[in-house]
């Protein structure tokens, strides 16, 4: 890229339509991903006692809750899986050959 179209590109970025597109964008994207989290609360509910299950739900929900206006639920995954992270290999569920 040259520099006179690198300097065109950093305008249209930091343009208020730019900035408008981008949002309207962001906000359209909430409701599938509000309904994504959702769906993984209510297979975490359902897989009860599969910590494993339990585990790659907490991870797939911390990593865009927020972004879909459910902070607190993102902050509950986050504890969950830090909490699950520090657990002793023996109760940790990416160890343990029958909960793969």
């Amino acid at each position: 890229m040259s520099r006179p179209q690198a300097a065109r590109a950093m305008l249209t970025l930091h343009a208020t339509e730019t900035t408008a597109r981008a949002q309207a964008a962001m906000a359209a994207a909430v409701p599938p991903m509000r309904a994504a989290i959702l769906q993984y609360v209510d297979e975490m509910e359902q897989s009860a006692g599969d910590m494993k299950a339990l585990f790659e739900k907490a991870h797939e929900i911390r990593g865009f809750a927020e972004t879909a206006g459910l902070v607190t639920t993102g902050r509950i995954a986050e504890s969950c899986a830090a909490i699950w992270t520090t657990w002793p290999a023996s109760q940790n569920p990416w160890t343990q050959p029958s909960w793969r």
